[in-house]
């Protein structure tokens, strides 16, 4: 994971463009009499490399089981802000909106 991170990065500055990589994972089993946990960085396996060359890590998270809502939560940000947008999915045009 760390070599591909250094790649895309080396790649994305010698061809001025954005690059952007997605993965998912599942966290570990609930545990019983806890609610799911929010996903932060370090769920990711080797986070240590993909935080040292990422400009921006964001995780969506769905906090509800029985809801289509998302939280979309930048868990690093190229100008250091950090934070979470709750996004509400339209089925009809199968996209995401920012809720008010």
């Amino acid at each position: 994971v760390g070599l591909i991170a250094k790649l895309l990065k080396r790649y994305a500055k010698k061809y001025d463009t954005t690059v952007v990589a997605v993965s998912s994972f599942t966290p570990g089993p609930p545990q019983k009499g806890r609610r799911r946990a929010r996903p932060t960085m370090q769920n990711l396996r080797e986070s240590r490399d993909l935080d040292h060359h990422a400009d921006g890590i964001l995780l969506m998270w769905r906090p509800k089981e029985d809801s289509s809502d998302r939280e979309l939560i930048i868990d690093k940000g190229r100008g250091g802000m950090t934070g979470a947008v709750t996004l509400a999915f339209t089925g009809q045009y199968l996209t995401f909106q920012e809720m008010p």
